[in-house]
């Protein structure tokens, strides 16, 4: 694990669109374009992240990391709807109700130190994320090390997303020192890249796939995504690992393995893609990967392709916005990456007034 980046992709004679980014407790407004041109954002309904769930959040961490509440600043907020009352962590010893909760996954910072937590939407349940908070974490420290391909130019679509992967050794290139970012996918290799990524509770017994010989060089990785749910088998016991996998299979298996879900609209999320010929649970799955700025369509925004097969260049963004959508790395924008609008806007400088008003009160 090795650098960070902040680095916006942005390609010559692009421009990107931000609008309509969420004030707290307003309504979310956006634009749906067509075209690589703009970003793309969803218009949808959003909650107050007030300040008393604010408060309960740097208290958590206060008292866990022995930090005083007024060093720590918000880094990022995002709307979340977890499907149980534990707010999708799993918790030694707690027992957690199966209840949709809605909510926010919220980072912190203090210094060179960050923290990641997920709160119900007022504040009473607040839980911290180990996972994410060590990811990030790792992050941070490798920012002194750059990792690069002889074949991902730096004004790649995908060059940003792809070093920061590599840098976390979540993705790797070939001993030629390339990536061959345009090189479909195999489902031993997604099966490895998510092995290295997450990091979720098992739902199910392992089984012994026909195909997968205990010397496979993915054994352990193939077994382990399909314990923890990402994949499944192909047909009777098969589990065909040097078959391409489709970005469609890419996303249903990220969105059933980390159990997405979402209160918005489906209708209003999947309104910017062009293809509609999905099954019910395809939407609503596809609905809350596009909340939570997961989806990636290149070269044309609306053109989600879910047959098509995907390639590593796509993969790893998919990858790494599915870690930003956990807390688990910074957002790296780009013009196709579908903004779920799930982001709230924050204002450390107005937390810094009212610290001041709370000081001349006293």
């Amino acid at each position: 694990m090795r650098r960070q980046t902040t680095t916006t992709t942005q390609q010559t004679g692009q421009t990107q669109q931000q609008t309509g980014q969420t004030q707290t407790g307003q309504t979310q407004t956006g634009t749906v374009v067509s075209g690589s041109s703009q970003q793309t954002t969803v218009t949808t309904q959003q909650t107050s992240f007030s300040r008393s769930v604010q408060t309960a959040v740097f208290q958590a961490i206060a008292q866990r990391s022995q930090i005083n509440v007024s060093q720590l600043r918000l880094v990022e907020v995002r709307r979340r709807a977890w499907a149980t009352s534990c707010l999708g962590l799993n918790i030694s010893g707690r027992s957690c109700a199966q209840v949709m909760t809605p909510g926010y996954l919220v980072v912190a910072s203090s210094g060179n130190q960050v923290f990641v937590y997920r709160t119900d939407a007022t504040g009473s349940v607040v839980l911290f994320d180990q996972r994410a908070t060590e990811i990030r974490t790792a992050q941070i420290r490798s920012r002194s090390t750059a990792i690069s391909f002889r074949d991902v130019s730096a004004n790649h679509w995908a060059a940003s997303f792809i070093r920061e992967l590599a840098a976390l050794d979540i993705v790797d290139g070939y001993p030629d020192g390339s990536y061959r970012p345009d090189q479909p996918v195999t489902r031993a290799e997604f099966a490895a890249i998510i092995r290295r990524a997450f990091n979720e509770a098992e739902v199910r017994e392992a089984i012994n796939f026909l195909d997968v010989d205990r010397r496979y060089w993915a054994y352990g990785a193939i077994q382990e995504t399909y314990r923890m749910g990402f994949l499944s088998t192909v047909a009777n016991n098969l589990f065909r690992p040097v078959n391409s996998i489709s970005k469609g299979d890419v996303l249903f298996a990220l969105a059933t393995g980390l159990r997405v879900s979402t209160t918005s609209s489906t209708d209003t999320l999947l309104s910017v893609y062009n293809q509609t010929n999905l099954s019910v649970e395809q939407r609503t799955l596809l609905a809350a990967l596009t909340e939570q700025g997961i989806v990636v369509n290149y070269p044309d925004i609306r053109s989600i392709n879910l047959d098509r097969t995907v390639t590593r260049a796509e993969v790893a963004v998919i990858v790494y916005q599915t870690l930003a959508s956990l807390g688990c790395v910074p957002t790296i924008e780009s013009p196709h990456v579908i903004d779920g609008g799930d982001v709230v806007t924050i204002d450390n400088d107005r937390d810094d007034d009212d610290d001041d008003d709370d000081d001349d009160d006293e």
